[in-house]
């Protein structure tokens, strides 16, 4: 009965350890998922064939990074996050520029 003992109390430390260890790789996912959750909760509002799901005309716009969206709809992005949803370019309002296709 006492030889049991030690082993449970080393199983135990090996468990504290292990717990620790799964504690800080959530902690350092949740940072991570944090740093990315404009880039996701945007993605959930572009349809499955990467257009907007706005109402109303759509007029084209790109981004720096050469990104096209719907220019209501990247407007009231870039507001709330500064960063192409596609590449996570850092971009601003004044950098928007009109795109005209011929239909």
């Amino acid at each position: 009965m006492l030889v049991i003992i030690p082993d449970i109390i080393k199983r135990m430390s090996q468990w504290t350890k292990l717990k620790e260890v799964i504690s800080n790789l959530q902690h350092d996912l949740d940072i991570e998922l944090e740093k990315h959750s404009e880039l996701l909760s945007a993605r959930e509002i572009i349809s499955n064939n990467g257009e907007c799901l706005c109402s109303g005309e759509h007029r084209r716009v790109s981004l720096p990074c050469g990104h096209v969206y719907c220019e209501e709809f990247i407007s009231k992005r870039i507001l709330e996050s500064p960063r192409c949803i596609r590449c996570g370019n850092v971009t601003t309002i004044d950098e928007l520029w009109r795109v005209y296709l011929d239909a």
